[in-house]
């Protein structure tokens, strides 16, 4: 039971360790596009500190955040006051390909 345990443990952290991150960076810019649906993609100033270039094929864009859910527009909401503001961000990668596999979706937002 411990070795199984252990197992899973392991195989979560190693899937999260994938996730990339972008700290005390700000937004450079924001893009719509209806070809994509409801979702937000997002440039930085920084570089995001990853282990693998997992989901990060375009050169451009950072993260895609879907709005279609409440977390999202409210996730949306914040990134575009702190776009206006140029606040001071953390963002964190979900590991999970967005967008013919080539970005990274938004998980996390820390306004500083």
């Amino acid at each position: 039971m411990k070795k199984v345990i252990f197992l899973i443990i392991s195989i979560s952290v190693s899937f999260t360790a994938l996730a990339s991150e972008i700290v005390d960076t700000t937004i450079t810019r924001l893009m719509m596009d209806n070809t994509y649906g409801q979702k937000v993609f997002i440039q930085t100033e920084g570089v995001a500190a990853r282990d693998s270039e997992h989901c990060h094929s375009t050169s451009v864009w950072d993260y895609v955040l879907p709005t279609e859910s409440e977390f999202g527009k409210q996730v949306y909401a914040q990134l575009l006051t702190a776009y206006a503001a140029k606040k001071t961000l953390r963002l964190v990668g979900s590991d999970v390909c967005i967008v013919n596999g080539n970005i990274e979706g938004l998980k996390r937002l820390e306004v500083y």
